[in-house]
């Protein structure tokens, strides 16, 4: 359980956090191999070669989140392949509640993500996330992704916050570390981030199972001063 009376701030991450990873882990893992072996005219074990090198070259890369470089990379219209799949997108359980009860509280909610800007535009049309909350961060306007330290401090000079008074939920361990480093006092990590995965076990970080479980929220006229 958090003592809200130590938290001002929140930041959560969307994909595998707020939303359910399922839509990217569709997307990513299936239907952009399958797609791009029938582009190329690869046998789907060729094709997942060639896109597992893509992989490991980008990865806790900036552009591993980046569309237009995976457009690059893939010849292929990678936001209008995601499109095929919007039916996936949708929040994880109790999510959206858990926003309004920060906002009811009177805590700055702020989401922080590797997501390029047009995955977010995507999927704020299909759940209106980007209004629930007062600040929407992406890695692709610092020029840095979330596992890198210096990130967490560009988002502070931004939106400013107190790092002791504040709440990091995001499922990527690597960011999770980085803005430990940088002094982010309060860590959960997510114990599913796709619903239709397996639960992550053995994780550096306290997991969160569903967001109903970090209520009630105090208001924040009742925070310590200490």
């Amino acid at each position: 359980m958090l003592d809200w009376n130590r938290i001002d701030t929140v930041l959560l991450d969307m994909d595998g956090t707020l939303l359910d990873l399922r839509f990217d882990s569709e997307f990513w893992l299936n239907h952009l191999p399958s797609r791009f072996a029938a582009h190329h005219g690869l046998e789907a074990g060729a094709a997942q070669a060639q896109l597992d090198v893509l992989f490991r070259s980008s990865r806790r890369k900036l552009e591993f989140y980046c569309l237009d470089w995976w457009s690059a990379q893939t010849g292929l219209d990678i936001v209008t392949l995601k499109n095929d799949l919007v039916h996936l997108i949708g929040f994880r359980r109790n999510a959206r509640e858990f926003l309004s009860a920060v906002r009811a509280s009177g805590r700055q909610s702020v989401i922080v993500t590797n997501a390029h800007r047009a995955s977010l535009d995507l999927k704020h049309r299909h759940t209106g996330i980007i209004d629930l909350v007062d600040a929407v961060e992406s890695a692709h306007d610092h020029r840095l992704p979330k596992e890198e330290g210096r990130f967490w401090s560009t988002v502070q000079a931004r939106v400013g916050f107190d790092p002791e008074r504040t709440l990091l939920v995001d499922d990527n361990i690597d960011a999770l570390a980085a803005a430990q480093t940088y002094g982010i006092g309060h860590l959960l990590a997510v114990a599913q981030p796709d619903s239709g995965g397996t639960r992550l076990e053995g994780l550096p970080f306290p997991a969160l199972e569903d967001f109903a479980l970090l209520q009630p929220i105090a208001p924040l006229t009742q925070a310590d001063p200490a």
